[in-house]
């Protein structure tokens, strides 16, 4: 806050960099972990993870970015980290059914989207190892984890809904069923949250 200017953009580009720091952290920890259980020395496990996910990092800064500015934009009163005059922002003075329709029209426009994504994007998706997975296979630690890993007991194991033969087919029915509950659990947290909200303001 002392360094970025106090404004929309500063808080937006402290999400941001937040947002990639947080992947960085998790990814050095992650390499700790991996050399502390003895599968990869630190040497080696920390300029691997810490490399690749500072290139993933940017991709959750950025979406950590368009979400906080749409919900800024419908809602600004829901981000309780951001201490700015909400005066600042435009629309903020609109009737509070406005904000509402507004922002359940945000919730709407982000469920289709992810669910587009889950259906018709997701089959597609690359079956190239992920971050964690590239750092194991490089090392030769591919063959450490266990022969029954615990997602086998998930009811979408491995992104697939049992039974179904098709394997496109499958995945996008098992991203549907999964970011539609998702989507559930979150709002269900949401409105609870939001009714205990006046409480701990009085209280």
């Amino acid at each position: 806050k002392r360094v970025l200017p106090r404004n929309l953009v500063g808080y937006l580009v402290s999400l941001a960099v937040g947002s990639w720091f947080s992947i960085v952290a998790a990814a050095a920890a992650c390499a700790v972990e991996l050399a502390a259980s003895g599968t990869i020395p630190l040497r080696n496990a920390l300029p691997a993870m810490v490399s690749v996910h500072m290139i993933i990092g940017l991709g959750e800064a950025l979406i950590t970015v368009a979400v906080a500015s749409a919900v800024l934009a419908a809602r600004p009163d829901l981000v309780r980290s951001y201490d700015l005059p909400l005066d600042s922002l435009a629309r903020t003075g609109a009737p509070r059914t406005q904000r509402r329709v507004r922002f359940w029209s945000l919730v709407a426009s982000m469920f289709v989207i992810a669910i587009a994504l889950a259906v018709f994007i997701s089959p597609f998706a690359s079956s190239a190892p992920d971050g964690l997975e590239s750092v194991a296979i490089q090392h030769g630690a591919e063959g450490a984890a266990a022969e029954t890993p615990v997602w086998r007991f998930s009811p979408l194991p491995d992104y697939q809904l049992p039974g179904i033969r098709s394997e496109g087919l499958s995945t996008a029915l098992a991203g549907l069923i999964g970011t539609a509950a998702l989507f559930i659990v979150v709002i269900l947290i949401g409105r609870a949250l939001g009714r205990r909200r006046p409480e701990t303001q009085t209280g």
